[in-house]
């Protein structure tokens, strides 16, 4: 059937109206072929709670799944309906199926009926965080809280905030309260310098109680932190108790410090004289062709407190040939020829001498 020469001239169009509030339906049990049905009509006054799990939506076959469980707290199924027009491009409404081209939006669905957050009344105050005076003029807090019982379902009312926390003892900046306790860090006296505490990084095997150990080292010490008071007996005495290390709020001064423990000076020795003859170990025996030669030499700087820490001074060595006479060449005085100055005359006198000097 063709449309009257005049509809063909307008253009139409769908308008879609709001969703209505979430309501809850009417229910009448009716059943056909094993299924119930639900009516939707505004006029019954019969009302149903549904479980999530159980509820189908009636124009889908859609199924809800609820992952929040409360006893004390059921969630109800209702639904949503808005209208849809077709419209002439004048404004007037004209029949649905005039729109027919246009995919026809849902017109109802199911929802959760809203329920506002419940909670519990507000919890008593908490103590003041400000309890004496401190010198800054900040003041303290106190809070309290309350919990919630139930979440909020559908578009009802959100959960409020659950902690409220207000200012407190804030007349004169604290002055009213009593005077805050004091704390500081405080510090025993240096122990001796350690040296082993270095060397045993250096070499495991070296003897770490050794008294002769000297050189870089490190000297430690307690640290703690103390609440400072003034005894009521004594007033001009100050008594330090131990606190926890978190009360003193500036940094913690050093617990430990490189020392040093001086070494004695080495000991200094002059460089080895020339080798001594090779002289028989004893010319009363039998003279041999084995003997040995020796060399000297002296302290020139000695080691103060040990001295142990001065090297050898004598080396010998065995040689071939060995002697037990050698000649003892020794000056005489010198005669000038002219006067008693100028150039003159020198005696020399040789000995046959043993090794002992005889």
């Amino acid at each position: 059937m063709s449309c009257p020469h005049e509809e063909e001239e307008y253009s139409y169009s769908l308008k879609v109206g709001p969703w209505s509030k979430c309501r809850l339906p009417h229910l009448k049990e009716l059943n056909m072929v094993g299924r119930t049905i639900l009516d939707f009509s505004s006029d019954s006054v019969e009302r149903s709670t549904f479980k999530l799990e159980m509820v189908e939506n009636l124009q889908h076959s859609h199924k809800f799944r609820s992952h929040y469980s409360s006893r004390a707290w059921d969630i109800e199924i209702g639904y949503q309906t808005r209208q849809v027009r077709c419209t002439r491009n004048d404004g007037k409404n004209a029949i649905l199926s005039l729109c027919m081209q246009e995919a026809i939006p849902l017109t109802f669905h199911s929802c959760i009926m809203p329920k506002d957050c419940e909670t519990s009344d507000w919890s008593s105050w908490s103590s003041c965080s400000k309890t004496c005076y401190s010198g800054d003029l900040s003041p303290g807090f106190r809070h309290r809280r309350r919990i919630i019982k139930h979440v909020a379902l559908g578009a009802g009312r959100e959960c409020p905030e659950t902690e409220e926390r207000e200012a407190c003892n804030t007349g004169g900046g604290g002055k009213h309260l009593p005077p805050c306790p004091r704390y500081s860090w405080k510090t025993s006296e240096w122990k001796e310098c350690d040296v082993s505490l270095l060397l045993e990084r250096q070499d495991p095997r070296l003897d770490k109680h050794a008294s002769s150990l000297c050189g870089g080292g490190i000297q430690i010490r307690e640290i703690y932190c103390a609440q400072t008071t003034l005894e009521e007996m004594h007033k001009s005495k100050e008594v330090t108790r131990p606190a926890e290390k978190k009360l003193c709020l500036s940094p913690a001064p050093p617990a430990s410090q490189l020392c040093s423990i001086p070494c004695p000076p080495e000991c200094v020795v002059s460089s080895w004289s020339a080798w001594g003859p090779c002289v028989h170990e004893d010319c009363q025996e039998i003279p041999g062709r084995k003997g040995f030669k020796m060399r000297h030499r002296y302290i020139v700087v000695d080691s103060i407190g040990n001295s142990e820490n001065c090297p050898h001074l004598i080396e010998a060595i065995p040689c071939d040939n060995p002697i037990c006479y050698d000649w003892s060449i020794s000056e005489g005085n010198c005669f000038p020829y002219n006067g008693i100055c100028g150039q003159g005359n020198r005696v020399l006198y040789a000995q046959c001498k043993n090794n002992n000097g005889m």
